[in-house]
Parts: structure tokens; sequence; C-alpha cells
């Protein structure tokens, strides 16, 4: 199903001449433009939608090259295409280079947009986060791309970094357990605004004072396409991530202390654990008010 919509994608792309063609470019040239036009505007939210990098791996070639070159490969912007195919090892590499390539080239056009925002003087007074919506894999486990049944480490482990108004360069890594719904509270708080009920957690008090954020546990899936309903679930803890499918598959369980790459599955030498989370997950569903005919399909 990729070869129409990726046809239709190179159709689109063909008035690109230089680097400031590329749609990355355009997206944070815009903002640009929107903050010299809003600035006597505050207080002001401006929300970035950067698709890059997401697939189709397609930046200015000369970044790919930066991390591998070859003659062995097409450029497999559209990575899926040679999971099945046995790739060649140059392959693999050329198709990983046009990912870090393209990370970098976002990286630099993030870069333009932070120095607008320095050269307007506004970072003394303007909250900055940045984040995404899942990860990708760069033939971990075999596999380019992502997917609802391949809920590891490298696909729901999404990068959050937060500057604060006035912040200095640097900063800390944090190991919290944090999720996309505690931006919503984490926003309202530190703009004094009120906030509609969510499920997140403001996250200001991790920020200024260094206590641990407030989740023991996260939960994460991958919303199915059609019924809405998505076939596996994770129950993630500070030592262990459980993958629990709906049926009739067998859950999956990975010791992250030890195996922090989810390598090895140790569901079958741990099941009292397996279902300690695998309860977990269903008295959350129901706490959240989720359907039991939704439920049901995770109950074994």
């Amino acid at each position: 199903h990729a070869w129409p919509t990726l046809t239709q994608y190179l159709l689109n792309m063909l008035d690109r001449h230089t680097e400031e063609d590329y749609l990355t470019p355009r997206v944070f040239r815009r903002a640009c433009t929107w903050l010299e036009e809003n600035r006597e505007n505050d207080p002001w939210f401006l929300w970035i939608d950067s698709f890059a990098p997401h697939e189709r791996w397609d930046p200015p070639m000369e970044f790919a090259d930066a991390y591998c070159t070859t003659t062995e490969s097409r450029n497999y912007i559209q990575p899926q295409l040679i999971n099945r195919a046995e790739p060649s090892e140059a392959e693999i590499e050329r198709t990983k280079a046009l990912y870090h390539g393209y990370v970098t080239f976002v990286d630099k056009w993030i870069g333009v947009f932070l120095d607008k925002l320095a050269g307007m003087h506004l970072l003394d007074d303007t909250l900055v986060v940045f984040t995404s919506d899942h990860g990708t894999e760069l033939w971990d486990k075999d596999r380019f791309g992502k997917g609802g049944d391949r809920l590891y480490r490298y696909n729901t482990g999404i990068p959050l970094i937060v500057r604060l108004p006035g912040g200095l360069d640097g900063g800390t890594v944090r190991e919290d357990f944090v999720q996309h719904q505690d931006l919503l509270p984490t926003i309202c708080d530190l703009m004094d605004a009120p906030c509609p009920p969510t499920l997140g957690q403001s996250l200001v008090p991790a920020l200024s004072s260094g206590v641990h954020a407030a989740h023991e546990r996260v939960y994460t899936t991958f919303n199915g396409k059609a019924t809405g309903m998505p076939s596996h679930v994770t129950v993630t803890t500070p030592t262990h991530t459980a993958i629990i499918p709906r049926l009739p598959r067998e859950p999956e369980l990975y010791d992250r202390r030890s195996d922090p790459e989810q390598l090895t599955d140790v569901a079958a030498a741990h099941p009292e654990l397996v279902a300690q989370l695998h309860g977990d997950l269903i008295d959350f569903m129901r706490e959240q008010g989720a359907e039991e005919a939704y439920v049901t399909e995770y109950l074994r």
C-alpha cells in the first residue's frame, strides 16, 4: 500500500531545488515569521508540528552522506520496503544513514528557530518544550519502522526536553516516568492558567525542586486503525516492561536492568510478575472507564 502514496510524495517534491525548499525549513521559517507577527501579543502559545523525521526518510542527501555513503544501495526513503527483502549490510547502513541525516537536518532547523527566539530576546520569559509521538526501529530486531505489535523501548521511549524561562544552557537528565498527558497540566501550571480535567500531572515540582515525578508506572499503546482497539499494551515499572497482547497471543516480559535493549523475553521464568502486571493493566482500564467488552479482549 506504500507505493501509491510514495509516488504522490515524490511528485509533490519535484519543485525542490535548494535546501530551503524542503518541508522542514518551510515549517520553521514560517514559525519564525509567526514570532515576528505576534511578539507583542503575549501571552502566546505556538505549537510547531514538524512531520520530519517521520518516514519518508528524505533529507538533502549530503546530510545522509555524512553518516554513510555507498554505491551498493539505493536510497530507501520508505524504509519498510526492505523489511522482507533480506537487505545487504550496505542497504541497512545506508537506510540508517537516511534517518540519522534526517534527524540532523531537522536539528539544524530547530536551531534556526531557537536562534530566532534568542535574537528577539524572548528566551527569558518563554517555555520551550521538545517532544515526539513515538520512536522508530533502525533494524532493531531486524526491522525498520514501527508498529502496534512492536512496543519495545526504541518505539515507546520518546524525547522530552523542557527549557524553563530564563534557563541556563545545560541541564540534567532525569529517569522519571512521564507521559504526553503531563504536558498540558505542566504548561498550564507554569503559565498560571486553569487546567481542564486531564489524566496527566504537572511536572513543575519535579522541574523546580528535583522531586520524583508522581507516576509509578506507565501504560503505552499504539491505537488500532480499524476498530480503535490496540493489539498490544505495555505496562512499564522502574525495573520491567510487560507487553500484554489481545488474545490469543502470549505476553512478553523484559527486565530492563539487565536487558535495556529488550532482547530476551523472560515471561516464562516470571509468571507471577506477568500476572501481577497484567492485573494492574486490567485494573487501570476499568478505573479509566473502559468498556467491559474492550477489557475482555485482554482477560486470560
